[in-house]
């Protein structure tokens, strides 16, 4: 239990969802993530409330698994918030929002009506105001992040962040014990009085309390004991379904972790509501500490965050590209709008250009033509030397278009994200697969633009996708791993190869070396069993540390053992499961979690047609290729939704160290060798660069061989009674 824990929701009870949904989204910038139906037996298990149904509603900030909840119940019925209520009474109390901008956020809240309960406090950079929603809610807005250690944002064009929520508890020793103990978060501030100028802020200027702030990683839990004024209990026959704060969600990535904390937090006196419920899309409880605190236990699969809400809920593209040059330099180009023409596919032209200095900045408006109908945009946000933000005015059929470019400092170079979002009814689909398509090869043409200067790049397009970018590759010693390495390496990418064989790791990391792009490129080797899981994680572990988180890991390590099952020992079928499936599970494995965190990134797997083809005296090494065609595929729903791309490849035989080591021992069977034959053998280069172009252009499955290699895939998955006869009359004939 030594991960750090994440909070991943806020929920309210609400009298009207859609309208306070709609208050945070225009007030704050949130993003809207759709919603669902809740109710029956199932609900009521996890809820603990007598024959619940409700409408629940939801929107994401800028963190990856994170979301506000809006629960609006039809039964049972929510009662009022009484009179009487102030923010030192007993319960959640007050949500804290860090954003970007605190005077445009500012002034927008009152463009609703909602004005600070006082006056901002502090200096520039470091204020924070207080406001209520229109359901009597308290938000404290933050110009300073409480988090000094907080994560990237995992989408920074949202310009608000859900970060801290405060508690008024009645025993704070209590609190902090069940909080700590129970659901594993950290201290961040120990225990102190508390008297500060902030408790003004909500009109309670001479406050008086005992404070505790708790880590969760991506969120802080403010834990107030008050003394002055004294604070109320919740009133009698409370139920979370009552209007306000409902609850706030601990949240987990694996479901083993949601097993152990539930039987931490039942540990340390948490009572859960009913047994653990899953849906497919999460698994979930609510429980609850001895003060009657409700908090939810949520494992939702990353695969399916777009059924329940931690995914945009409208059509969001997102394009990044790392290019090698300065934001001064770039900047110049990708704000200019009569440059636009030049590494997207439309014409750009400034009709309207901006008062004061910059031409280009907030206010100017631009038409774009060449694909379908002209299309003008306004730019309604800029950060000179860093981002701007534009909105359609008219061209398309959409509504709520919003998009933005960032530019962000990184390894040395500047990382460019795009992105775009909008609703377009029951065409949303079909425009954002279309306007994926248009602007896919932008922001590398951008790359070629800056880094050439306009001059003609003797870099294909899919070497230029690994540039400076950190790859991993296991069995990278010989064959089809070192065939890639010394490829990429000619691509300008940091590289770091595992294998068993100290002495020829040596000569391959050299062999690598003479092939790199310039001398700034990283590249190391590690010698390592893929079949012994514990020194291979410490491998792992110390290079990256070393060399950063890789961004592609290639698995290449393999064996193969050519006998008839009844000849084959079964140490000699194990062997080739731990080194193909369980090497492979383990070198990724290894490596996911510090990816996921990152943001994600590239898996590709170097499978086998006999993995889709069985073939004679191959019964371990078929039925251990054949595993990784599941693996893959499940690993691909899981993963896709933080930011994960697999591509499996399935070369027919290639002519490596492997294979020639096979043929020389004279003892492949005659009928293997006439398969394998009928398929023919790939040359190790050409398998390389295929499987290289198929990485960089996030293929899925890629069948790599002859024409007679993918004619006999095709046989065996469509016609699969004539493959199995056809080949039984070939046996026999060799036989």
């Amino acid at each position: 239990m030594d991960k750090k824990q994440h909070i991943c929701q806020v929920a309210f009870s609400c009298l009207d969802g859609k309208s306070l949904k709609r208050w945070y989204q225009q007030g704050f910038g949130f993003v809207d993530a759709g919603g669902a139906v809740f109710g029956g037996p199932s609900t009521t298990r996890v809820q603990g409330l007598p024959g619940v149904w409700e409408r629940c509603r939801w929107l994401i900030d800028s963190q990856s698994y994170f979301q506000l909840e809006f629960f609006q119940f039809w039964s049972p019925k929510s009662k009022f918030r009484p009179n009487n209520w102030n923010p030192a009474d007993i319960g959640y109390n007050m949500l804290g929002l860090l954003v970007s901008d605190f005077d445009d956020c500012l002034q927008r809240l009152e463009a609703l009506g909602s004005l600070p309960l006082s006056p901002p406090l502090g200096e520039p950079g470091l204020r924070s105001a207080c406001v209520k929603d229109p359901e009597g809610n308290l938000v404290e807005i933050l110009e300073c992040d409480p988090l000094s250690s907080a994560p990237t944002p995992f989408r920074p064009e949202v310009p608000v962040t859900a970060r801290r929520m405060t508690v008024s508890v009645p025993d704070i020793d209590r609190a902090e014990e069940a909080w700590v103990d129970g659901l594993g978060l950290s201290v961040l501030e120990a225990r102190h009085d508390y008297q500060g100028a902030r408790t003004a802020l909500w009109r309670l200027p001479n406050a008086q309390a005992q404070r505790v702030l708790l880590d969760g990683g991506n969120f802080v839990v403010e834990l107030l004991q008050y003394l002055k004024p004294e604070p109320k209990p919740r009133p009698e026959g409370y139920q979370i379904c009552d209007q306000g704060f409902m609850n706030i969600a601990v949240g987990f990535r694996e479901s083993v972790d949601f097993d152990r904390r539930l039987q931490q937090c039942q540990g340390k006196g948490f009572r859960p509501n009913g047994e653990t419920l899953d849906v497919g899309m999460f698994r979930v409880m609510y429980v609850n500490d001895s003060d009657g605190f409700s908090v939810e236990l949520l494992h939702a699969r990353p695969a399916l965050w777009s059924l329940s809400g931690f995914n945009p809920g409208v059509a969001y593209l997102e394009f990044e590209q790392w290019i090698n040059a300065p934001k001064e330099v770039i900047w110049p180009i990708i704000s200019d709008h009569n440059r636009l023409g030049e590494w997207v596919p439309y014409k750009g032209e400034l009709i309207k250009p901006a008062d004061g200095d910059d031409k280009n900045g907030v206010g100017a408006m631009r038409r774009l033509t060449g694909k379908g109908l002209p299309i003008v945009e306004e730019v309604v946000a800029c950060s000179p030397g860093r981002s701007y933000s534009y909105r359609l005015i008219s061209g398309a059929p959409m509504k709520n278009h919003r998009g933005d470019v960032i530019l962000a400092d990184e390894r040395g170079g500047t990382r460019v994200r795009w992105s775009v979002q909008f609703q377009a009814s029951l065409l949303t689909p079909i425009l954002k697969w279309g306007m994926g398509l248009l602007f896919r090869k932008s922001l590398p043409r951008l790359k070629q633009l800056v880094e050439n200067s306009g001059k003609k790049s003797d870099m294909k397009h899919w070497q230029s996708h690994y540039e400076h970018k950190t790859i991993f590759i296991s069995g990278g010693s010989s064959g089809i791993g070192l065939a890639m390495a010394e490829q990429l390496a000619a691509c300008g990418a940091h590289i770091v190869i595992f294998a068993r064989n100290a002495e020829r790791l040596r000569e391959a990391e050299e062999a690598i070396a003479n092939k790199v792009l310039s001398g700034a490129q990283n590249i190391a080797s590690y010698s390592v069993d893929v079949g012994d899981n514990k020194a291979l994680s410490a491998s792992l572990a110390d290079a990256v540390e070393k060399m950063g988180t890789p961004d592609v890991v290639i698995t290449s390590a393999g064996m193969a053992t050519a006998k008839a099952f009844s000849e084959q020992s079964y140490a000699e079928f194990k062997a080739n499961i731990d080194i193909n499936v369980m090497g492979t599970v383990g070198f990724i494995r290894g490596l996911y979690p510090n990816m996921a965190a990152k943001g994600g990134g590239q898996i590709a797997m170097i499978g086998s047609l006999a993995g889709l083809v069985p073939t004679w005296g191959y019964s371990s090494y078929c039925a251990s290729k054949g595993a990784l065609q599941s693996f893959a595929d499940v690993l691909e729903m899981e993963s896709l939704g933080e930011g994960f791309r697999v591509t499996l490849i399935n070369p027919a035989e290639v002519a490596t160290p492997m294979v020639a080591a096979e043929a020389a021992s004279q003892s492949l069977p005659r009928a293997t060798r006439f398969m394998k034959d009928m398929v023919g053998t790939a040359n190790v280069d050409d398998m390389a660069i295929s499987t290289l172009q198929s990485i960089a252009k996030k293929r899925r499955r890629v069948v790599f061989g002859s024409v007679r290699a993918k004619l006999v895939v095709m046989m065996n998955r469509y016609l699969p009674f004539f493959a199995r006869h056809f080949t039984r009359v070939l046996l026999k004939l060799i036989h």
